[in-house]
């Protein structure tokens, strides 16, 4: 069942970037997921996915993510909520899809 997950964490913007730059996601991106965005929140940064299942996003975070963060220094955890999806309304669809198109380079 496709989920979208809302997740926090106490870091900054660079380290953020850090760590994307570093998994090489925007280029390859995992499979299952189908949606990223991430903005400043208080304290650090709040992402928010869609991805196929629950299961293929806490591989990625276990395999991928936290491996990745470790190696560049940082040493907190993400706390993150799995919510199953029960509707979809993207009217602005063609917005988000230029936005895409202008952070993927």
């Amino acid at each position: 069942m496709a989920v979208f997950i809302v997740m926090d964490w106490d870091e900054t913007e660079a380290d953020y970037f850090g760590i994307v730059s570093r998994m090489g996601v925007q280029g390859t991106p995992a499979e299952g997921i189908h949606l990223h965005l991430a903005g400043p929140a208080a304290g650090g940064m709040r992402i928010v996915e869609v991805w196929d299942e629950a299961a293929g996003f806490e591989a990625f975070v276990r395999d991928v993510l936290l491996p990745t963060a470790a190696e560049a220094g940082i040493a907190t955890k993400p706390v993150y909520t799995v919510v199953p999806i029960g509707n979809v309304f993207a009217p602005g669809l063609e917005v988000i899809e230029k936005l895409a198109r202008e952070f993927a380079g």
